[in-house]
């Protein structure tokens, strides 16, 4: 199964426009096979931490500025309320850095829990199903994918709808 994925994963240079002239940005580009076959979905939700770190830091230095101008005011009510907010926004920073650290170490170790699922499955391009080690059927690439990512106990896909309603799911014969 590894070879198979990597084999349709791509690296492509992509020009930014709106980063100015001459940036280009390395991208990982999958074919539609290599992401169905995918051990494990891109991880979530660090970025959004990150986001908010970054929020932080600039309340940090908001803080620090009413702090400073506390100090040259000669306003002790104003130096502690700048010192209050510093220290505040502090808290927060260290506490969505270490969440991104957790974020990350979740998703890796159950990204090694799939993985060692999905390297037991090999892929038949003459009947476009995957077959893994012991008895078993032949199964659709779907199956396999629920197989696996059930297995690190990622979301499956069809299972979340943002609606928050199932998808219709219409059985053919």
């Amino acid at each position: 199964m590894p070879a198979v994925h990597r084999a349709g994963l791509r690296q492509v240079q992509v020009h930014v426009p709106d980063s100015g002239p001459g940036y280009y940005e390395l991208r990982t580009v999958a074919t539609p096979l290599a992401a169905a076959l995918s051990p494990a979905p891109a991880p979530v939700g660090a970025d959004d931490v990150l986001g908010l770190a970054l929020l932080t830091f600039l309340l940090c230095l908001g803080g620090l500025v009413i702090v400073v101008s506390g100090i040259v005011a000669h306003s002790v009510k104003t130096w502690a309320c700048g010192l209050s907010a510093f220290g505040a926004a502090i808290a927060v920073l260290v506490l969505a850095v270490r969440s991104r650290r957790r974020i990350a170490r979740d998703h890796e170790e159950r990204r090694a829990c799939s993985e060692r699922v999905w390297q037991q499955g090999w892929y038949c391009a003459r009947c476009g199903t995957v077959h893994t080690a012991g008895p078993s059927r032949a199964m659709a690439l779907e199956e396999f994918r629920q197989l696996v990512w059930g297995a690190g106990s990622f979301a499956l896909p069809g299972v979340f709808h943002p609606q928050g309603r199932p998808p219709v799911r219409m059985n053919r014969p």
